[in-house]
């Protein structure tokens, strides 16, 4: 019986783990979302504090009919036209896993909320960058965690679970 519990606990923790673990998911404008910005230049901002590799994911957080997520070319994304649209999503939220290298654009199609300001250009690198690069900060900046740089919650719920098999099981 024991053995059987040891094994669906191990299953949970490896399922939790899974999805948790080895991506970083980017919440879009952090605590502001996917919405028409502050000021033009308010994602653009966001972005360049952060640092975007392949296999991470991009977190959209908006509602289903008020916003949308258009990748675009960087010719669209300059001129907010859908000459040369890659993808379109209308169903939010969304979350897109960065596939490839190289420049991506998107903007809402919305209304006038890509002139707005509510477009997005970031650069996707084939590798993320080293732990020690991460955490790195000059000493004119204070140091910020970006929603991706926090411990995950699989993290505490998998050492919960780990203490629970060994007081079951020592």
């Amino acid at each position: 019986m024991r053995t059987h519990i040891l094994f669906f606990l191990l299953a949970i923790i490896g399922c939790v783990l899974k999805g948790t673990l080895g991506h970083r998911n980017h919440v879009v404008g952090s605590s502001l979302g996917w919405t028409v910005p502050p000021n033009k230049t308010f994602y653009q901002d966001w972005a360049r504090k952060t640092h975007f590799a392949v296999g991470e994911r991009l977190v959209f957080p908006y509602k289903v009919g008020v916003h949308n997520v258009i990748e675009v070319s960087k010719e669209d994304f300059e001129n907010c036209t859908q000459f040369k649209v890659i993808e379109r999503h209308h169903q939010g939220p969304l979350t897109l896993e960065l596939t490839k290298p190289g420049p991506h654009y998107y903007y809402c199609g919305v209304g006038l909320r890509c002139e707005l300001g509510q477009k997005l250009a970031i650069n996707v690198s084939a590798e993320a960058p080293a732990v020690a690069s991460t955490f790195t900060h000059s000493p004119a900046q204070s140091p910020s965690l970006s929603s991706a740089d926090r411990v995950p919650f699989a993290a505490p719920l998998a050492a919960l679970l780990i203490y629970v098999l060994h007081y079951l099981f020592m």
